[in-house]
């Protein structure tokens, strides 16, 4: 059998990473010339076409790879699955691990897809950590902009942005269940 897919280090079209991630799949098919439109989402199609996919190989597979090219739409949202993905690992293995609370991760996580949602899945998948007192914390960063959003336990969030040319610094407290402010769309809108 051939090295795994996995190990490709090349760059490669959408059609070469499908192939290869077919091959991982041990389902080798034939190069598609197109890949399926918008109709369905990145996720829905590699979970009806590589239904056996250990998902860590796909992560290991999409590190290893460098796309060719602008990225397609279809390139780019599979990118925006995976990474989606692993946020969602990242937050499973810290309530498993007991470092946050099964209601900090719940908020957490639905605080995250409702701006996700708010935002037509324009926003970056955010980079995460959990801190030593429980806290959850998603963070964006783009340029001169970094912007936070901190899970307490017990329902309450707040977001931090700091501007580092100009030193401006804003806040905002936000409650589970609160529509979100004018003022914290506008800060999200900057990183979408």
């Amino acid at each position: 059998m051939n090295a795994p897919a996995a190990t490709i280090t090349h760059t490669c079209d959408i059609e070469t990473l499908m192939h290869a991630l077919k091959t991982l799949n041990g389902a080798a098919m034939p190069r598609q010339r197109s890949v399926p439109s918008a109709l369905i989402t990145s996720q829905e199609y590699l979970a009806q076409t590589l239904p056996n996919l250990d998902e860590e190989a796909i992560f290991r597979l999409l590190d290893s790879v460098t796309l060719s090219k602008e990225p397609s739409p279809f390139q780019s949202q599979l990118e925006r699955v995976a990474r989606g993905q692993r946020l969602f690992h990242y937050v499973e293995k810290a309530l498993q691990s007991g470092e946050i609370a099964p209601q900090t991760a719940d908020f957490a996580w639905t605080v995250w897809t409702n701006v996700d949602a708010l935002l037509s899945r324009t926003l970056p998948i955010p980079d995460a950590s959990y801190g030593p007192e429980g806290q959850f914390l998603f963070l964006w960063d783009r340029e001169e902009h970094h912007l936070e959003l901190e899970i307490e336990p017990g329902g309450v969030a707040y977001f931090f942005y700091r501007d580092r040319t100009s030193g401006a610094i804003w806040d905002s407290d936000y409650q589970f269940g609160e529509t979100l402010a004018s003022e914290v769309i506008e800060k999200l809108r900057i990183f979408a």
